[in-house]
């Protein structure tokens, strides 16, 4: 597997720009070995800030380590891609106070029961309540390929958009100026994370800048990974 030096990104995040959260759909869709030329494209041409909620790692490495025991050799690959998107100057949004005191409330909805206590037949747990709370309380939008249970969730905690990079669709659409209640609360969090400047030290995966096509990126860090 081959592997791409970028600029490093040192610009702080403005209070006012948009982040996206990604979902752990479109971090897989990257990491195949044939990654999802429509995913590619759109982040290749955001400019805008690309965060990794603590959730979507959860996901991620426990299905490597579910791969391990059957292919050794992929489940290498995708933990070497996961380690240096994690050593990249990505934003990495960890499970903090604010963040869990949302989610407990999630929840707490007789209606979303079923994303926190999944059915018996649920392969796995779902985490799309853990990244909705992570998107809300740093005012974010979700960025997935699979937006229905987040559709249902934002009629119970006001999501700041979602956007399917599939195909390239708002189905919740942007709204800069609204905010839930519960993203009220934690606005001093809110303000503390927002004039935190990004590491410097790290190259992007996600590149920003033009001359560094994510298309290249892309191939060279998924290069020979299998499907997730």
């Amino acid at each position: 597997m081959g592997s791409v030096t970028l600029t490093p990104r040192t610009v702080p995040v403005s209070p006012r720009s948009i982040m996206y959260v990604l979902d752990t759909n479109v971090l897989s869709a990257l990491a195949h070995k044939r990654p999802n030329p429509k995913v590619v494209d759109w982040v290749g041409n955001l400019r805008a800030p690309i965060a990794i909620p603590f959730s979507a790692v959860f996901e991620i490495q426990r299905g490597i380590s579910m791969l391990k025991p059957k292919d050794a050799q992929r489940a290498a690959s995708l933990a070497k891609w996961l380690k240096s998107l994690l050593e990249s100057d990505v934003i990495f949004l960890a499970m903090d106070a604010p963040v869990a005191q949302l989610y407990a409330d999630m929840t707490l909805v007789p209606a979303l029961q079923d994303l926190w206590v999944p059915c018996k037949h649920a392969k796995k747990p779902g985490q799309d309540l853990a990244i909705a709370a992570t998107a809300i309380a740093h005012r974010a939008v979700v960025a997935s390929m699979n937006t229905k249970d987040f559709v249902r969730i934002d009629r119970y905690f006001r999501l700041r958009g979602l956007f399917n990079p599939d195909c390239g669709k708002w189905d919740i659409p942007l709204a800069s100026a609204r905010r839930s209640s519960a993203a009220q609360t934690h606005e001093k969090e809110q303000q503390r994370w927002h004039h935190r400047p990004l590491p410097s030290q790290r190259s992007r995966l996600f590149p920003v800048c033009p001359q560094f096509p994510f298309a290249q990126a892309s191939r060279a860090a998924t290069e020979n990974l299998a499907v997730m």
